[in-house]
């Protein structure tokens, strides 16, 4: 219990330590961090015992909750500080020693627990969890045990043995130094290896996402231009006089590609003259004659075509598609369109990424965030990359954004 002011002034200075040890995070890789908190935590324990141990463990690993999200990480962080207040220095003088013992006995079954059932996260990721927080935990108290060492009694000593120098046995001596020479070391080289491998995995795959970004865009347009122009090539010269001709071109046009759902004549009222069409539903021609109306009280002789986007499949239209509108005009001025409905469902087929298994979903979007097409998704549109949401949200290069969701 601080008696003093400066015994109260330590121990301050020391949770405001492990609140700042937790907040201001080592990262060894995207999404696995390193936390130093605890190292102030078992310092108080070695100095003020179990009661402010346990308070500032649990003020300090509420940190935790604010960084991933989920309260777990505390309890076992709680955990470790009621085994060590109830062992130290009673049982053993070596935090490192109960630390250890915690670890494998109480804390990397916590995680597996915690981790794999509660919050349900993949095998391999609860075991990178586990063996990373026992690694930080057992890093966190051989620095401990180093700066108790260090310090000989004279600011970490209990109070009543203050002003004594702190007996260390040369046993407790020789093993803190031989885990220093071989853990701290291995960490090191550790952090420095899985930074290098992450990072050139990380460049790999931005030159992938490079690659393919381009390569599609590529395709996409070339069939963008090769469907429209194909449509404009059509609307020249079309006599409106003539539907019965009109509809055979249409067929004939049809027959040429499957992506064509629909091709439908309109005059200039927006009433549907000829058409050659896959879907037998009357809802389809009214809205054509409804979009074409529409259309033709914005168009222009300085307009080539319209887009209309209808992204969602319903009863009538079971795949998304595109809506074209191509006016028609001749020597008096505009006569009606031409208005096809393109089928985008064969879009995917044009997505250029060869990321193996673990590319899950690709989705192409319009400017307006309407979903056109995707490849290995279930239709739905994926959120919005937020900066404000949980998680972590990194900007690459100009053009690339990775989203990182919560623990």
């Amino acid at each position: 219990m601080p008696t003093t002011p400066q015994s109260w002034g330590l121990l301050g200075g020391l949770i405001g330590l492990g609140l700042l040890g937790n907040f201001f995070k080592f990262q060894l890789f995207f999404g696995v961090d390193f936390l130093f908190g605890s190292i102030a935590v078992l310092l108080i324990l070695a100095r003020y015992g179990l009661a402010w141990g346990l308070f500032s463990s649990a003020l300090v690993g509420s940190v935790t909750y604010v960084l991933w999200g989920h309260p777990y990480a505390t309890v076992i962080l709680v955990g470790e500080a009621i085994a060590v207040g109830l062992l130290y220095p009673r049982k053993s003088k070596s935090l490192l020693m109960i630390v250890i013992g915690y670890w494998l006995l109480i804390g990397i079954p916590s995680v597996l627990l915690f981790y794999g059932v509660f919050l349900e996260v993949a095998p391999q990721g609860t075991i990178l969890v586990a063996l990373k927080q026992s690694i930080n935990g057992i890093v966190n108290a051989l620095l401990a045990d180093l700066i108790l060492m260090a310090d000989m009694g004279r600011c970490f000593s209990r109070p009543s043995q203050e002003g004594r120098s702190r007996h260390v046995s040369f046993h407790q001596t020789v093993f803190t130094l031989f885990a220093s020479f071989v853990l701290l070391p291995s960490l090191l080289l550790m952090i420095f290896n899985g930074q290098q491998l992450f990072q050139t995995v990380e460049n790999d795959i931005l030159n992938s996402l490079d690659v393919a970004s381009s390569t599609t865009t590529q395709n996409i347009q070339a069939w963008y231009d090769d469907h429209v122009h194909r449509i404009e090539r059509k609307a020249v010269g079309l006599d409106l006089a003539n539907p019965e001709l009109i509809s055979a071109r249409l067929e004939a046009a049809q027959q040429t590609s499957n992506d064509f759902l629909g091709l439908y004549v309109v005059d200039s009222a927006g009433q549907v003259l000829a058409e050659s069409s896959r879907l037998t539903s009357p809802q389809v021609l009214d809205d054509i004659q409804t979009d074409a109306r529409d259309a033709m009280t914005m168009l222009d002789r300085d307009q080539a075509r319209l887009q209309f986007y209808l992204p969602e499949p319903s009863d009538i239209y079971l795949t998304r598609y595109m809506r074209v509108l191509v006016p028609i005009y001749n020597q008096s001025g505009l006569q009606g369109s031409l208005i096809a409905d393109i089928n985008l469902q064969n879009l995917e087929r044009l997505f250029h990424f060869y990321g193996g298994r673990d590319i899950v979903t690709l989705q192409l979007l319009n400017q307006q965030g309407v979903l056109l097409a995707e490849k290995g998704g279930m239709g739905t549109l994926l959120p919005p990359l937020d900066p404000s949401q949980p998680g972590e949200t990194r900007q690459f290069r100009d053009n690339i954004v990775q989203w990182l969701p919560p623990p």
